[in-house]
């Protein structure tokens, strides 16, 4: 910010009347420093767009924020910070295709219990009546406990997807499937053992027969004709364990990297003297 402007000294003024020294001094120094600033404009203007700069930064950086903050307000969360419950990962979950959703079941009833506590805490805390399972209202109070003014019909239609039995309720194993992925759960190592139960006769493959034992009472032959066709790749009429990593690891460009470096089902990888790559490197990586 420059000085005031300072009018001219009267020097005979000065040197008859030494009462008004300090007073002199001042003015003049005022006016030199009027005479630097008037001289060099690009130090000025250098400040003038550093300020302007970092004020722009500062800005965005709230703006940021405020967005970070307003996509968390609609997660349901632990009161530690723990598991969350993402809107956008569960409208995802809902969108896969039900061989995909039926392997993340599969997953999900594998699980040991330690393996998942933070996620059985949030269950347990959505599910305020201790029925063992979340309806629809405990699913709504729940988002609104986080944002008041939650959209109902989405939380609706998130319960629908979830809810894969029909049966009115959230189970806790399809709670875990829905929150599998966003929570990093999907492994190579579970999605072996997934495999295996589906396949329960070791066959190296899964194929109609395995999964209209697995649906049990659900099953529906066109249901399992289009879970075949989800992820048949080879066209084969039947689902081998490379197919099954291309399924479930499509989004991450590295699942179809794995898939084409383990060509071996899991029980053959086990035995055979010629793999390529053991599962064990890929331990726990998704």
């Amino acid at each position: 910010m420059k000085p005031e402007y300072a009018p001219p000294i009267d020097i005979e003024s000065f040197e008859e009347d030494d009462d008004d020294d300090e007073t002199s001094q001042s003015s003049c120094q005022s006016s030199s420093s009027q005479m630097t600033e008037d001289d060099s404009e690009s130090p000025i203007s250098s400040f003038d767009n550093q300020a302007r700069a970092e004020n722009i930064k500062r800005h965005v950086q709230k703006v940021v924020q405020r967005k970070k903050a307003e996509a968390a307000g609609t997660a349901i969360q632990l009161e530690d910070g723990g598991a969350t419950i993402d809107p956008n990962e569960v409208e995802r979950y809902t969108n896969f295709g039900m061989l995909k959703k039926t392997v993340l079941m599969a997953m999900a009833n594998t699980m040991d219990r330690g393996e998942v506590q933070k996620l059985r805490e949030l269950f347990v805390k959505i599910d305020t009546n201790d029925s063992g399972s979340i309806t629809l209202i405990e699913l709504i109070d729940a988002f609104k406990e986080a944002t008041p003014d939650v959209d109902e019909n989405r939380v609706k239609e998130l319960f629908k997807g979830v809810d894969r039995d029909k049966s009115g309720h959230i189970h806790y194993a399809e709670f875990l499937a829905a929150l599998a992925e966003s929570h990093g759960l999907v492994t190579l190592n579970r999605l072996q053992e997934a495999f295996d139960r589906i396949d329960h006769e070791g066959k190296g493959y899964i194929d109609h027969d395995d999964l209209k034992n697995i649906l049990g009472a659900d099953y529906d032959k066109d249901t399992v004709d289009e879970m075949i066709k989800e992820g048949d790749f080879k066209k084969n009429n039947q689902i081998d364990y490379e197919e099954l990593l291309q399924l479930m690891f499509s989004d991450p460009v590295k699942g179809g990297e794995l898939a084409g470096s383990i060509p071996l089902s899991p029980r053959d990888q086990r035995h055979s003297l010629n793999m390529l790559t053991p599962v064990s490197s890929y331990e726990d990586t998704p």
